[in-house]
């Protein structure tokens, strides 16, 4: 009778113990974030001067779709297939900022599914930045500026989402 209590308490015990494992081993994939790396080569486009200009460098479409910036990203889409549509800084004499945006969504992907960006020695955190999202597209936002690097430079960037 012993031996038998003791055998169906230890089997709840490895029962209880495995569960915990398998537990833990699901949440942490369920968090699992992807590091894809790219190679920014920076553009640089200037506007609207003499009155008001505006210098964004970088890579794509910028400002809320108004500039274009011609530098490139190699590979430009991300391991899950989402583009990257841009990665570029925006300054004139009221703004000064750092967006990235990420095309190919369905549904709206929230603040948290982009971890971190990091570029030129700078990491800029997706939890800082002032997020919205609009027709697939995803858009990141920090202020101020960082440094992206100089025109036609190479740049290693980081993009770590979720």
């Amino acid at each position: 009778m012993k031996s038998r209590l003791f055998n169906l308490l230890k089997w709840k015990i490895w029962t209880l113990v495995a569960g915990v494992i398998v537990s833990a081993g699901m949440a942490e994939n369920a968090m699992a974030s992807v590091a894809d790396m790219s190679t920014l080569t920076v553009g640089f486009a200037l506007s609207g001067c003499p009155f008001a200009c505006t210098s964004q460098y970088g890579y794509g479409f910028g400002s809320g779709g108004q500039y274009y910036v011609p530098g490139s990203m190699s590979p430009n889409v991300l391991s899950n297939g989402q583009p990257i549509v841009n990665l570029s800084t925006y300054t004139n004499q009221v703004q000064d900022y750092v967006n990235i945006t990420i095309g190919g969504f369905s549904s709206n992907p929230g603040q948290g599914w982009l971890v971190s960006v990091s570029v030129n020695s700078h990491t800029l955190q997706g939890g800082t930045a002032s997020y919205t999202y609009s027709a697939g597209r995803a858009y990141w936002t920090w202020t101020p500026s960082v440094s992206l690097g100089a025109t036609s430079s190479q740049q290693t960037v980081v993009i770590t989402h979720n």
